[in-house]
């Protein structure tokens, strides 16, 4: 056994968990846990940590790599993906260490408070639209920005489910994509269909044909419908799509995130009367109470004049 007998027990913790999860999520857990791992091996040189051997650490080994976190201002859910992983490795390699830090040190599991925030504004939809029409037809990275971009808006993926997506997850006979690596998809997680609105159609059409004719140029194949520009052509990162779309902010002037895209995309069907629960399955969700109390929710004005009358 080496130095860092945690690093070590990475291969055969995966190993353990082959076919219960897909490789996606296998290579996710296993970057943040070289990361994590990276991070503990500065601490233990710095004498912050008593080892790295799971059987020898303790639950103030833990405590101290959690407290660096948090001075680091890293995300509440950050930390809280930390905590999983680091509790799965730990169990798997005999110690229960990170169970008995929060036990003893409750104060450190991070409080995830979600709250409703307001959509990406309608008006700035519009502006998306009419900026792609202003937009030169032949740039194949501007066509791609503002195509991601309006995906996200027009059908509710979350960030990872549309840039994980294939090019065979789109049927352009009916319109529709396939999500199929959706959150929770190695638990509660169901692959979903949606629809693609007619109005931003031909925008995809015409992406679809610059796709096409850079691979050809640059002689590269892709599965992926967005597919990064590494020389690979493979998934882009969540980073890429965030600086892609930068180019789409640029352009029309104002900040946004990608939730905010989903937030409109909730909102417009409730407002347009469809059914909660159906907007519920459109977006991905376990439970009508999330898409209600996160996302979308009628409005009071509308409440009000539906309930006109009717006491």
């Amino acid at each position: 056994m080496g130095k860092y007998p945690l690093e070590e027990n990475i291969a055969p913790f995966l190993e353990s968990r082959e076919g219960c999860i897909t490789d996606i999520t296998k290579k996710n857990i296993e970057r943040r846990l070289k990361r994590i791992i990276g991070e503990m091996k500065v601490m233990l040189d710095k004498d912050e940590i008593s080892s790295m051997a799971p059987k020898h650490m303790t639950p103030e080994d833990i405590r101290n790599f959690l407290l660096t976190r948090i001075k680091k201002k890293v995300s509440p859910d950050d930390i809280a993906h930390d905590i999983s992983a680091l509790d799965q490795i730990m169990q798997f390699s005999g110690s229960v260490a990170v169970r008995q830090c929060l036990i003893l040190y409750p104060g450190l599991k991070p409080k995830r408070k979600m709250s409703r925030k307001p959509p990406l504004p309608t008006e700035v939809y519009e502006k998306i639209l009419a900026e792609y029409e202003k937009s030169d037809k032949n740039d194949f990275k501007s066509v791609r920005a503002f195509c991601m971009v309006l995906m996200y808006i027009c059908t509710g993926a979350r960030n990872k489910e549309l840039r994980l997506a294939c090019l065979r997850d789109l049927n352009l006979n009916n319109w529709t994509i396939y999500f199929e690596h959706v959150k929770g998809e190695d638990t509660w997680g169901e692959p979903r269909t949606v629809e693609i609105p007619e109005i931003i159609r031909p925008l995809v059409k015409r992406y679809l044909e610059l796709r096409t004719a850079w691979l050809i140029v640059h002689n590269g194949r892709s599965e992926a419908l967005f597919f990064s520009l590494n020389g690979k052509y493979d998934c882009m990162t969540s980073n890429s799509t965030r600086l892609i779309k930068r180019h789409i902010e640029k352009a029309v002037g104002e900040r946004f995130e990608y939730r905010d895209c989903r937030r409109l995309f909730g909102q417009r069907f409730i407002d347009n009367d469809v059914d909660l629960q159906d907007v519920s399955v459109l977006m991905g969700h376990a439970k009508t109470e999330t898409t209600n109390g996160y996302y979308a929710r009628r409005k009071n004005t509308d409440a009000i004049h539906n309930a006109h009358g009717k006491w």
